[in-house]
């Protein structure tokens, strides 16, 4: 099983002006160091959570389909795209959409096949079934508020620690951003 990022986020969960003003900088000739802040923490975060924060596009490779349901990592789950696999005479099809349901609900999403349905047989390759979906919070109004103050923590820890090294503590940073990413935390497989 494989996880491979098709399309990256489109922008940010927040803005250069929300940054600039948790950082109270006024200047612009810091613009392009806080930007690359905002997204550095962002993933950071997105790592710890296994999540994704705004909307991307990912593929899911298997060699077979399984009995039951699949998982897919990096919720929220959007929607799955389209599900492609080798047939037993290794020719590549797509999956039926009415044939599977995938559920958005849960965290993280399944896919799995329609009552009535089971998942197709494949040709017995590596990565012969491929999954693509979308995943990530519609936009930034709705990526959660918690998940925002742990962005803004870390980016103005960095800021003020701009050094590999430094022998300032680190005010309870580690904590903190744990603190408010726990309730978001999953413990999956990828």
């Amino acid at each position: 099983m494989a996880l491979k990022q098709i399309t990256a986020a489109a922008g940010e969960p927040l803005t250069l002006a929300e940054a600039k003003q948790h950082l109270r900088v006024t200047q612009s000739d810091q613009d392009l160091v806080i930007e690359r802040l905002i997204k550095a923490a962002r993933k950071h975060c997105e790592k710890i959570t296994n999540h994704t924060f705004m909307r991307e596009t990912w593929e899911k490779t298997l060699d077979a389909f399984p009995a039951g349901a699949i998982e897919l990592p990096k919720p929220p789950l959007y929607i799955v795209s389209s599900i492609r696999f080798l047939d037993v005479n290794n020719e590549l099809q797509t999956l039926d959409p009415t044939h599977y349901l995938a559920d958005v609900e849960s965290y993280p999403g399944w896919v799995l096949p329609r009552y009535g349905y089971t998942w197709p047989s494949t040709y017995p390759e590596i990565n012969a079934v491929r999954i693509r979906f979308q995943c990530g919070y519609a936009d930034a109004d709705t990526v959660p508020e918690d998940i925002k103050t742990a962005i803004l923590l870390l980016i103005g820890h960095w800021y003020e620690n701009r050094e590999a090294t430094s022998d300032k503590p680190n005010n309870g940073i580690d904590f903190a951003v744990n603190a408010l990413l726990s309730p978001y935390r999953l413990m999956t497989l990828v």
